[in-house]
């Protein structure tokens, strides 16, 4: 059957009209076939991903610049040619001055011959009237390539740019196969893949940074490139047919100028910080993959060094020991089989002395014995404080005990950075735990109810005696809004500027609008990417919002900035302590630190110790500490008094820094949330294929039972293939192969007579792309999708999803579209098909019950379940586990399964397979 568009070749773009007899974006919409659904679907997905623009309803613009960006699925649906590999050949002719050569180009299809003289559409060549082919990639670069002649404008002398040229038309025409003339064949062009430096010298003298072109095959090009200075495009070697030429691109040679500009020498002073952020001293564009091995060819010795202050108590006297572990970073000077050399020797004052002379001068780093030593000044600064208050003693001996560890302390194996002196030296706990009176910030246009005010009071009063905070309040409660109060306060005493909020993606629109709807006199910017050039940039606003990726990018600019107060919303995002995300966070100075999640233990206790090392480093020891004292006792115990001994115990030390409050408990007159489970029984066509899924994984092995779990969901789901999905229309017969759709379609009846919304939540992309088919064609409804293919535009979604009147259905994702999200204008919620974890359930169901709703919540468990109830299916496997993990899943401090669910759905299922 023909495609219900039309796709036409203009001069300047691509023209796709919707030429079928129903038009899917007529109100109200009428019954569209199934081949009208299915391409009402892929527009839709094409114009959410932004490779096609609407001009008007039902016609479309694309860019030929973008059309390499498209799969061939993508092509196809558009009924455009897929690229196709062409016979080409490369000529030249001279140029009327007669110094250089143009280039043409010799295009033959064996079905058409020659193509050189049809008519071109962007990429496309024409055939015949109205029927075009596409030429691979490759082909379409090197016509570029012919058509752009020697680039004169970057390049200092018309020879150098000719040379370019014709390098760079032969390199095309290789990869492409193109065959060209003897005389390019026989030159011989270098294309440098991107400019490294080479380091010599050492600390006593300073280092030399010399240019090293990284991709060639002639190591001795470096020394011609070093004296080029980048002066010149181009850089040869040897003569006649021996002669070989190194091309540089115009931002290489930029980066030559600006390295030599820069002098490329390194003093000794420097050294430390240029080996820690090289990008600091170097111009943007070198390519530092190869950094680390460089310094190693220079042997010098770099260590990380750990202050520890043991003060014990005898009576009325305090008597602190200053002890300082050293652990190389960059074992240079270590050779294979031989032993490595003692560790150097530092008195306690001497080191203090050097750190001190170090910071006062914004460094973080000095040089001892012929070795550099890296400390945190934050962990000095108390140390000192206390040193001059109370004295110390004695020298200690160094000794490297580790060959690597990260730029930032870790506090894995063993305590290394610590800033609970205050509290741990502190006598009366009852009023360290007192929650201190605060005026509400004038500025503040909001109400807040009782526990947010609290909540508000909590982070000052934190605030006040210098510690950070967890507020892992239940999800729809307000975090952001306390969080912004306390902001608002912080800007009262002048002491919010610069703040900075890391989140994710999503919830940088939310923080938007929450603060020009709360709190509009806070100046706020979205840091993206780049270098900061100038850290007083920051001053000119009171908060900075920013991804945790785009903080990961940018951590060695972001790190020296002085922040006053650093939150990290969705904090899980920093439960794994070894990940760059974590890194980049625990990097960053400030004087106040909140983490912000519903959610801070998903999978294990160990994340709800990564985000309390940031909120408090030192709060719950190290990680292995920690792992021995409650992981272990609460996760492992026998008995639940044994349990809940040891969950008392990690609640008493964490309560100071941890605020949680659940809805159950501080709302009382929110509506209230009712569980529904559709049980349905499979179908004789899903019960077939799911005897023949569990055949060949028990043939298969672990791995293929693992992989046969989400097959059988699938088929619970959707038992149609991806291509059958797109034709279900939810008819009878449709609903007899899938009795789980007709309970869905059933309550989805329901809800349009009562005139409300609903959410439905399924990982799947194809499940989804079902689910958009049948809802169009039962309900004339173009649903909205949020998952991880929409990159931009999720908050737009959500507010045009809550400004709509009367039934209206959003699909999501529980992974992304299940945080940070506010849609109490449904209060119905499907989770079509069910994540492993229970807390994902919990806070995608929360985006509707939450503070602003209005009517009860209703949650549907739709659940295939087996014929005879002989036995268990899969989907009745997994309910029946995540209702025993549920409850566990509200509480912060118990992880949801010792074993993975998944491990333990699989093994119920292979373990008794049905009849």
């Amino acid at each position: 059957m023909e495609p219900p568009i039309s796709t036409t070749l203009n001069e300047v773009d691509i023209l796709i009209q919707w030429i079928g007899k129903n038009k899917p974006f007529d109100v109200p919409q009428p019954p569209l076939t199934a081949i009208e659904r299915k391409w009402a679907i892929h527009l839709s997905e094409l114009q959410n991903d932004d490779l096609i623009a609407p001009l008007s309803p039902g016609t479309w613009s694309l860019a030929y610049a973008d059309v390499y960006q498209f799969t061939v699925e993508q092509l196809n649906i558009l009924d455009l040619p897929v690229p196709e590999p062409l016979t080409a050949s490369v000529y030249s002719t001279k140029t009327e001055s007669g110094r250089g050569r143009m280039f043409g180009l010799d295009l033959r299809n064996d079905e058409y011959g020659v193509l050189n003289r049809n008519r071109r559409r962007g990429p496309f060549i024409e055939i015949a009237p109205g029927n075009f082919i596409l030429p691979e990639p490759g082909i379409f670069q090197l016509e570029q390539a012919i058509s752009a002649g020697p680039d004169t404008e970057h390049y200092e002398s018309e020879n150098a740019a000719q040379q370019a040229y014709q390098a760079k038309v032969k390199s095309l025409a290789e990869q492409v196969g193109a065959k060209v003339e003897p005389w390019l064949e026989r030159e011989q062009y270098e294309f440098p893949s991107s400019i490294g430096v080479t380091l010599v010298g050492d600390l006593e003298n300073g280092l030399q940074v010399q240019p090293h072109p990284t991709g060639t095959e002639d190591s001795r090009l470096q020394e011609l490139l070093t004296r080029s200075r980048g002066e010149n495009g181009v850089i040869w070697r040897g003569e006649g047919r021996n002669r070989r030429r190194l091309i540089l691109e115009p931002n290489q040679r930029e980066v030559l100028r600006e390295l030599d500009r820069r002098g490329g020498k390194i003093q000794p002073e420097d050294i430390p910080e240029f080996l820690d952020t090289p990008e600091a001293f170097l111009p943007p564009g070198i390519d530092l993959s190869d950094f680390s091995e460089r310094v190693k060819g220079l042997k010098i010795r770099v260590y990380d060094s750990r202050p520890y202050l043991h003060v014990r108590q005898d009576k009325l006297e305090w008597f602190p020991k200053l002890e300082i572990n050293l652990d190389p970073r960059l074992d240079t000077g270590q050779v294979p089989g031989v032993e490595t050399p003692q560790s150097p020797l530092i008195s306690d004052d001497d080191y203090l002395n050097k750190a001190r002379k170090a910071m006062e001068a914004g460094r973080s780093s000095f040089i001892h014995s012929g070795s550099i030593i890296h400390f945190d000044p934050n962990a000095i600064t108390p140390i000192a404080k206390l040193d001059e208050i109370v004295g110390h003693d004695g020298i200690r001996g160094l000794s490297g005990t580790k060959k690597y560890i990260l730029d930032i302390f870790e506090n894995i194996e063993s305590l290394e950075y610590s800033l609970d002196i205050d509290e741990e030296i502190s006598h009366d706990v009852d009023e360290q735990r007192e929650i201190l009176e605060f005026p509400i910030p004038v500025a503040l246009q909001a109400t807040l109810r009782p526990f947010q005010e609290t909540g508000f009071k909590w982070l000052c009063t934190l605030d006040r005696r210098k510690r950070g905070g967890l507020l892992a309040d239940d999800m729809g409660l307000g975090k952001t809004l306390q969080v912004i109060s306390f902001l608002a306060a912080r800007k009262e005493d002048d002491q919010v500027s610069p703040s900075l909020v890391v989140l994710p993606k999503t919830l940088i629109q939310n923080w938007f609008e929450e603060i020009q709807r709360f709190c509009p006199s806070l100046r706020v910017a979205q840091f993206r990417s780049g270098t900061v050039s100038d850290s007083a940039i920051f001053q000119n606003f009171d908060l900075v919002l920013i991804t945790y990726d785009a903080l990961r990018t940018n951590q060695v600019d972001l790190a020296r900035i002085d922040w006053n107060v650093v939150v990290c919303d969705e904090a899980q995002a920093i439960k794994n302590p070894t990940t760059g995300r974590s890194t980049a966070v625990k990097g960053l100075k400030s004087q106040m630190r909140i983490a912000m999640t519903g959610t801070p233990v998903e999978n294990g206790l160990s994340e709800l110790w990564s985000i309390m090392d940031w909120v408090q480093p030192g709060l719950l020891r190290s990680r292995l500490d920690f792992r021995t004292e409650f992981e272990r006792p609460i996760v492992d115990a026998d008995d639940e008094s044994s349990r809940n001994r040891n969950v008392r115990a990690l609640q008493e030390r964490i309560l100071n820094h941890y605020l949680r409050r659940m809805k159950s408990e501080v709302l009382a007159g929110l509506p209230p949330k009712n569980i529904h489970r559709l049980e349905t029984a499979l179908s004789s066509r899903q019960v077939k294929q799911y005897h023949d899924a569990v055949s060949r994984a028990r043939n298969g092995g672990r791995g293929a039972m693992l992989g046969c779990l989400q097959e059988l969901l699938l088929l619970c789901a959707c038992p149609w293939t991806e291509n059958e999905a797109y034709g279900v229309q939810g008819t009878p017969d449709d609903l007899k192969q899938c009795p789980k759709l007709g309970a869905l379609l059933d309550k989805l009846d329901e809800i349009r007579d009562l005139r409300e919304k609903a959410l439905i939540f399924v990982n799947r992309y194809d499940v989804q792309g079902m689910l958009q088919s049948v809802i169009l064609n039962r309900y004339g409804l173009r649903t909205d999708l949020i998952n991880g293919k929409v990159t931009g535009g999720r908050q737009d979604i959500v507010n045009r999803f809550n400004d709509q009147h009367g039934f209206q259905i959003l699909l999501l994702s529980q992974e992304v579209g299940g945080t940070g999200l506010n849609i109490t204008s449904a209060n119905h919620v499907f989770h079509y098909m069910r994540p492993w974890n229970p807390a994902k359930e919990n806070q995608a169901t929360d985006r509707v019950h939450r503070i602003g709703q209005e009517k009860p919540v209703h949650v549907y468990l739709p659940i295939a379940t087996w014929p005879d109830g002989s036995s268990e299916s899969v989907e009745e496997v997994l309910d029946r586990l995540i209702e025993q993990k549920m409850a566990l899943a509200t509480d912060v401090i118990v992880p949801t399964a010792k074993m993975p669910l998944d491990q333990e759905v699989m093994r119920v299922v292979f373990s008794n397979e049905p009849n």
